[in-house]
């Protein structure tokens, strides 16, 4: 401090030592209140690093808990879809029956097939979109013998049978899958 008197005395002229004493106690007071106000300033900084560092780890979290949900809602939008294609099958194993049901009607043991259920019969086969199943009722229409009829319905129902059992191991494979 002396050292800084010497030069104002160089500067100025001559400070009596009640001049210095008051300018650096001033100074002094000054950097007291800087450091004062630095450290509250620190202390405002720390606190929001806190609250920073709390809000980043709540949007870690939050993040993390969105994935899991997005993960949990594309599990969900595999499962309909399984769900979706299992119906229908279910639904072709319905048309089927169906179909067999109409065939037994005009066909199975005590009935006389007549062209209401022959025509229902047709327009059941024909809504599957099967071409096998289609071309054995043709054959069965077509029947003319009686040991061949049988065999020729016999392979009718078979297919029916066949392809319910096809569709409902399907449906199994799609629910097998989804787990």
């Amino acid at each position: 401090m002396r050292i800084f008197a010497l030069v104002l005395m160089l500067l100025f002229g001559c400070v009596s030592q009640g001049q210095y004493d008051s300018l650096s106690e001033k100074c002094e007071n000054e950097k007291n209140d800087l450091r004062a106000s630095l450290d509250t300033e620190r202390g405002k900084a720390d606190g929001l690093t806190g609250k920073l560092s709390e809000c980043a780890d709540e949007r870690d979290a939050a993040e993390s808990e969105l994935s899991s949900q997005q993960e949990q809602m594309q599990k969900f939008a595999q499962d309909s879809t399984a769900l979706g294609k299992a119906r229908e099958k279910a639904k072709q194993i319905q048309d089927y029956e169906l179909a067999l049901e109409y065939y037994l009607n005009a066909f199975g043991p005590g009935k006389v097939p007549n062209t209401a259920k022959m025509n229902l019969i047709s327009s059941q086969v024909g809504s599957l979109n099967d071409t096998v199943l289609a071309a054995n009722w043709n054959n069965v229409q077509n029947c003319q013998g009686i040991t061949g009829c049988d065999s020729t319905k016999s392979a009718f129902v078979q297919r029916i049978e066949d392809r319910k059992q096809e569709l409902a191991s399907e449906i199994v494979e799609l629910v097998k899958d989804d787990e």
